[in-house]
């Protein structure tokens, strides 16, 4: 089971996981997510890997809330082994005050090679941390613009390399959407969603209903589920992707499923049951 799936939500109150044994970025991922800030690192000198939890200053399972303080005491190897052995004693006599004045080069130091020895993780989306995330997002800024949750925009970004190959095309757009609204349309090209429009009685058209387009100028995106599903801010999401994705000399028709017509391909009725 991972990290995440052993930690437990309770209100603003976190159920602390057991850290020890796992790298420090695997745990700053962890606070970072969850909104941790008064984070204090001990470091002891050990002959192991290096950055690895030792101990921690909050039991496994206590339930916590984000503004506890939480110290993490980690595996460290002391600089003082790039020196000459004469200084690498213990005794405060003969290099014990070096050695702990070097600790403090070395916790200052220390966040720069946790760094270098993850930067590969920063430039992953879906582990990259929040204060790093908007710069690695700005390199796609058309995705930028979307207001989508954080966790979506880590999904598109991860799928970005076959989203910018695809874009301009039914296959691309349709996992865009899929990706931002959870429901894969149906894109057909070269399609009207009406057939011909029924005038309900009393009505009086004054304009032109439709006007006539290339064959090769439209396309309706159809979604299986009706409308009411969505939320008003998502329909005007789904329309702002349509725009923005959809070859500049296109226009667009927007349907949705509607359980009491049969089929919209056959007709739509102006003013009672018309999906545009």
């Amino acid at each position: 089971m991972g990290l995440r799936e052993e930690i437990m939500n309770v209100g603003r109150r976190i159920s602390f996981p057991d850290l020890r044994g796992s790298r420090v970025f695997t745990a700053m991922k962890f606070f970072d997510y969850y909104g941790f800030k008064n984070i204090r690192y001990k470091y002891l000198e050990h002959s192991g890997d290096g950055n690895i939890v030792l101990d921690q200053n909050i039991e496994p399972g206590d339930d916590i809330g984000t503004e506890r303080e939480i110290i993490l005491t980690l595996s460290a190897a002391n600089p003082i082994k790039h020196l000459p052995s004469i200084f690498q004693t213990k005794d405060d006599k003969n290099g014990g005050f070096l050695r702990k004045y070097l600790w403090i080069f070395y916790s200052l130091l220390n966040n720069v090679n946790i760094t270098l020895d993850n930067i590969h993780h920063y430039f992953n989306p879906m582990e990259s941390p929040k204060d790093f995330f908007p710069w690695l997002v700005s390199w796609f800024s058309d995705y930028y613009k979307y207001d989508v949750s954080e966790e979506t925009l880590r999904i598109i970004i991860k799928n970005i390399v076959p989203l910018y190959r695809w874009r301009g095309t039914a296959a691309g757009m349709s996992k865009l959407l899929e990706i931002v609204v959870g429901v894969r349309p149906n894109i057909i090209e070269n399609y009207k969603p009406v057939g011909e429009y029924v005038i309900a009685d009393g009505m009086v058209v004054e304009n032109t209903i439709l006007h006539e387009e290339s064959a090769n100028n439209y396309f309706t995106v159809q979604f299986p589920i009706g409308v009411n599903k969505f939320e008003p801010v998502q329909v005007q999401l789904i329309h702002d992707i349509v725009k923005n994705e959809k070859p500049a000399h296109t226009t667009y028709y927007l349907t949705f499923a509607k359980e009491d017509i049969a089929s919209i391909r056959d007709y739509a009725i102006i003013g009672e049951d018309s999906i545009l």
